[in-house]
């Protein structure tokens, strides 16, 4: 399982590009698992946040969400 530095420093590279649409997923997996692990109030905060921007991008990348006119 990654390490909750793994994990920051790879969303950290994340950009609004299709081609990580894969890697945003994987990781966004990832953190899922990882979360109810930690018991520091810190690292939970920023996985938190980490955990958000990867949904945004998610979301950005497949036009989830989207109102269809």
């Amino acid at each position: 399982m990654s390490s909750v530095r793994d994990l920051l420093m790879a969303a950290a590279c994340i950009d609004l590009d299709p081609a990580n649409l894969q890697v945003a997923s994987s990781l966004l997996s990832q953190l899922v698992l990882l979360l109810p692990s930690i018991t520091n109030e810190n690292e939970k905060r920023i996985l938190k946040s980490v955990y958000w921007k990867l949904v945004w991008q998610i979301n950005a990348l497949t036009g989830w969400g989207k109102t269809i006119n």
